[in-house]
Parts: C-alpha cells; structure tokens; sequence
C-alpha cells in the first residue's frame, strides 16, 4: 500500500468550470485498468480519470462495486492543488512512482481503498463522500508477481452517486498514520500515536491497515483527561484483509483515538515505516467521518499531524497527534538523539513528499524508544529550532545562541519532561 503525504494538504477540490447547466452525472460511474506486472515484480500503476459533470457542482459517492485479478488493492487519490490538470494524461497506465508518475500529484490520504479482491459497500444512509464535479483523480492499483512469468492485472471499478437531495451529511476521511516504526529483526517491537479529536465526531466504516510483520493493531477510543480505554474499538490480526468496522462510532470533542501496532521481526533486516510491504511497515486507523472538520485544520486533523493546530491569535487546538513512543527515554535525551542523527546525517529528518513520509531510521528510532509524554514537548522544541534557527543551526555555536534566545521556553519544557 502505498500513500500519497496527504500529511499536510486539505481536500481541495480541482473542478472544470462551465457556464452551461450540467447534467445530473450517472448513478454508476465505470473505471478500469489494466496492465502487466513481471515475473518477480512490485508494481504500482495509476491512472488519472476524471468524473461525470454534476448539476450540483458535486459528485456525492455513496458507495462502490469493484472486483479485480492478480491485483493487492485498489485506491483513488485526489490532486493536490496547483495540479497542471490540462496536461495529465487520461485512462493511460503507467508506474505511479517513476520520476514523471502520478503519484507526485497525489493528495496524502486515498480518497477510497479497498484490499478485498471484489466487493460492495455503501455508506450509511444520507451519507456520501464529495468530489467536485468534473474533478480529475488518481486510480491507483498495487500487485506483487511472485511468479516467474509475467501476470496481467486488472480492476474494474463502479462507484454510485446520490443526488444532493438525499445526502444530509457529507464524509471527511480520516487516514491516522504513525510516521515512526522502528522493528528490529528478530524480535517483537510496539509503534503507536495518539490523535486528539477537535469536535464531537461519528466514525463510519472504520478499518486499521499494517504490513506483513504486524501482529496486531488496535484502534482505542480514549477519555478526554487522557485516561486509557482498555478495549479496543476495532483490531485486526491481518495484514491483507483487515476487518470494517460498519456499526458508527461516536467521538467525543476532546477525547482521543489511539493506535497500537505491534510487530514481530523477521529474519532479514529490521523494518521501519514505509511504503513498501516488503521491507516498510504502517501502522494506521482509517475511517469516514461526519461532519467535517472546516477550514484549513480539515487536512492537518484527517492525517494527525504532530504539529499543534493554532488558531491566528496563537491559541492551541485539539487534532494533533502525540504519544509515538512506546520506551522509556525522556524529551531532552530524544531531542540529543535526533540532534545527533541528523548531524551525522540531516536527510534523516521527516520529509512529506510525492505520496509518502521519509524519515530516516536512526530518527525513527529515536522516537520509537522515546516515552509517550515525551512527543508534546519534544515536537514543539524542534518546530520552533526548525522555524526560528534552521539557518543558524548550520553552524553548531550559531544554533546553540540562537535556540537559547529563540526556543528557549519550549527547550526548558522538554528538558523538564520525566516519563510516567
């Protein structure tokens, strides 16, 4: 499964415009594509399509049908705003992730994924996720050939509409996505985060998703004083088919949505967050959700960034994700470990980029081995030297001066964090 770093990006619609009126678009819009993998191969193709007009300005999805062969999953990306959308070429496959591929265009979270090989499902009545009218997305499909001859793969896709009329609640998505894995071979490891909920919120078809060394995730609904709900929510123990959850879950504001994964190793070498299955491990909770969280905050919430939301007079919100660690080492000795993986080697650290989150893994490491209350402090001391000293930290007794008289506050705080 591969994603596209929705991490720092809202829901942006691309739409045509048109002075004339629209129809109203077909109730069962077709996709498909096809293509071949080769003997031994990963691959990961995409196509953009683009969907009906709508009299409405918006295509309200409902549901979908799909079946496909020789595939792993199916996923439809939005684009990110600014797309060049006159050039992209339609229903033409080609490698998502080659230098000129889909995939740079692509929103963080798939918009829909699906890893069953055919399927129905349907939203809860008076629910449907929007797209605009006209809009251009991405269809993406993953297979693994671990034949010796080449396969041909396809997915054939049916999405349903509603008309406006029908549809009282239009669905946000979730896509909680823990940057920060670090299992070693031959062992058994835990990753985990915790996102913070902005407003009351109801959960629809909530699902968790890992790769091949997972074990076990566990999606917890946590009170709002931090105290820790010990039943999960929704879990699966499979990596390829993971349970959906249908019955709503309702989501208090203020209260929290854990994610526990745990791993065990294997005999090669150890395994940090990615997006390949072979060697790369996710640890995620997804589901839709109503009503949407508006504004700028809506995708900054959607992918838990670690980030703290702000409002413009610099008051703290709800809707950050913290709790990554799962040792025992305190905020300021973190703060020294990441400092010194990235000066050894400054590519470490995170960088959201073409549908994915690179990070290092000696810096995952150090957030893995990390205590939970560590994150709040630790994240608010390196956004600050990040904002305020990048330029001077090139220069070690520069950054000291400048992270003393700049960040000094946040510093103090994580050097006095002691883990619970």
């Amino acid at each position: 499964m591969r994603h596209s770093v929705p991490v720092f990006l809202s829901l942006v619609s691309l739409a045509c415009s048109s002075s004339s009126p629209a129809p109203a678009p077909d109730r069962n819009v077709q996709f498909a594509l096809k293509y071949t993998t080769a003997a031994g191969q990963e691959t990961h193709w995409c196509e953009y399509k683009k969907l009906p007009k709508s009299a409405s300005g918006e295509v309200l999805v409902s549901g979908a049908k799909w079946s496909w062969k020789n595939a792993h999953h199916w996923a439809i990306y939005r684009l990110q705003p600014g797309t060049p959308i006159a050039d992209l070429p339609l229903d033409k496959p080609f490698d998502c992730f080659n230098p000129l591929g889909a995939m740079k265009y692509a929103q963080f979270s798939s918009a829909f994924l699906q890893a069953e090989p055919s399927g129905e499902t349907s939203f809860p009545a008076g629910t449907a996720f929007p797209f605009a009218s006209d809009e251009i997305v991405i269809l993406q499909t993953h297979a693994i050939n671990t034949t010796a001859a080449p396969i041909d793969i396809s997915v054939d896709l049916q999405l349903k509409v509603s008309d406006a009329a029908a549809v009282q609640n239009k669905l946000g998505l979730i896509q909680f996505y823990d940057p920060y894995i670090y299992v070693p071979a031959h062992a058994a490891a835990t990753a985990q985060m915790r996102c913070k909920i902005p407003q009351d919120i109801t959960l629809v078809r909530t699902t968790t998703h890992f790769h091949m060394r997972g074990a076990r995730v566990d999606s917890f609904l946590d009170a709002s004083d931090g105290t820790r709900a010990t039943s999960p929510f929704v879990s699966s123990t499979s990596w390829a088919l993971p349970p959906v959850l249908d019955a709503p879950v309702k989501v208090p504001q203020g209260s929290y949505i854990r994610t526990v994964c745990q791993y065990q190793g294997d005999d090669s070498n150890p395994a940090v967050q990615g997006q390949y299955k072979g060697d790369k491990e996710m640890c995620m909770t997804i589901a839709y959700y109503y009503p949407v969280v508006e504004g700028p905050a809506q995708g900054l919430f959607e992918n838990c960034v670690q980030n703290p939301l702000t409002t413009p007079d610099g008051k703290e919100l709800a809707g950050f994700g913290d709790s990554f660690g799962t040792g025992s080492v305190g905020c300021f000795d973190t703060l020294s470990c990441v400092q010194k993986v990235l000066g050894a080697n400054p590519s470490e650290a995170p960088n959201p980029h073409d549908g994915q989150i690179d990070v290092g893994p000696n810096f995952q490491k150090c957030i893995v081995d990390s205590c939970p209350s560590a994150s709040t402090p630790l994240f608010r001391a390196t956004n600050c030297i990040g904002t305020k000293c990048a330029q001077d930290c090139s220069d070690p007794q520069k950054c000291q001066s400048c992270v003393i008289a700049n960040c000094g506050a946040e510093v103090g705080v994580c050097m006095a964090q002691k883990c619970e």
